[in-house]
Order: C-alpha cells, then sequence, then structure tokens
C-alpha cells in the first residue's frame, strides 16, 4: 500500500461502510494520507479519491515510509504531529455530524472549512476566502443534509468567483 502527500490542491476521500453509511473527508495541500492504519500491512486503502482541483501530490511505499521513520527522527516527529493535528480535525467533524439541527450542522461546516482552508481577507479582514470552489452538494454532504436545505441556509453568505469560495456576514468559530 502507498501513503500519499498533498502538496497543492484539494481532494476528496469517501468511503463507504458495510452498512451502507458514507464517509467524506477533505484532503487539503500539506496533508498526509490515508492516516487511517497507516502502518498495518494487512489494511488496504478503500476510499475512493477525487481531485476537486488540481493537485500534486507525492506517494511513498509502505516500506519506504517505515524506512523514513526508521531512519530520521525528525520526519517521524513531524508525522506523529500531523497525526495528532488529523485526529482533533476528526473529532471536530465528528461534532458536527452530532448536531442534531441542520442549519447549526451547516454552520459548523462552514466554521470548519473556514477554518481547514480559509483565510481572513479585505481591508478589515471582514470576509473569508476559501481557495477552492466548494460546491453546495459537498458542504450538504459533509453537513449530513440535503442539496436544498444547505442552499437555502448558504444563500447571502456565500459566493464563488475566480478565487474560489468567499464568504461574507458570517459567524465563524474561529476556535473550532
Amino acid at each position: 500500500m502507498a501513503s500519499f502527500f498533498v502538496i497543492s490542491g484539494l481532494v476528496q476521500a469517501t468511503r463507504i461502510d458495510e452498512d451502507g453509511q458514507e464517509y467524506v473527508n477533505l484532503i487539503s495541500a500539506h496533508k498526509l494520507f490515508p492516516l487511517y492504519r497507516l502502518l498495518d500491512k494487512n489494511f488496504y486503502f478503500n476510499y475512493t479519491v477525487e481531485a476537486i482541483t488540481n493537485i500534486s501530490f507525492v506517494t511513498f511505499q509502505r516500506k519506504d515510509f517505515e524506512q523514513l521513520l526508521r531512519q530520521n527522527n525528525e520526519f517521524a516527529l513531524g508525522i506523529l504531529k500531523h497525526v495528532s493535528e488529523s485526529m482533533n480535525r476528526y473529532e471536530k467533524q465528528l461534532s458536527i455530524s452530532l448536531e442534531t439541527n441542520a442549519s447549526e450542522r451547516i454552520r459548523k461546516t462552514i466554521s470548519w472549512l473556514f477554518c481547514e482552508l480559509g483565510r481572513s481577507n479585505g481591508p478589515e479582514n471582514e470576509f473569508i476566502v476559501i481557495p477552492y470552489k466548494i460546491p453546495i452538494f459537498l458542504i450538504a454532504k459533509l453537513s449530513g443534509t440535503t442539496r436544498e436545505t444547505a442552499s437555502r441556509f448558504i444563500n447571502g453568505y456565500i459566493n464563488h468567483n475566480h478565487d474560489g469560495v468567499i464568504v461574507t456576514h458570517f459567524h465563524f468559530e474561529k476556535k473550532m
């Protein structure tokens, strides 16, 4: 099995479990995947991965990756830190999915996308730019709601342009 490190761009990883439950994750620049069972020799990555944007990535074969971990303590510590940060992100995503109110799930998903992918912009940082075009159906999928519900909620907050997604007049949870 191989591991992938995204140098630039955004990919969507999707997995459907035995019960038919769909899991979606976004992997942006400077992220390694898969992290789940990273060093398990008997595990095969069973996700469908789709590029949302143009991407650049590096592939590591497991044996080469393990050798790097053994030979380079700084690299191994960096990977441990990356895994720890990723676990924190997954925990935040899980907390969003447990929200019972659909509008609140969408709001928290947009806040999460801002924290993960966005940057403040404008003279007074009055709007946020997520430098990728995130389709509404993907926000809906990440929020566990329908495209129609997400579209109604998002209307007036999000605009797309050549730079990606621009979010205005929105209360973000910047500590997500």
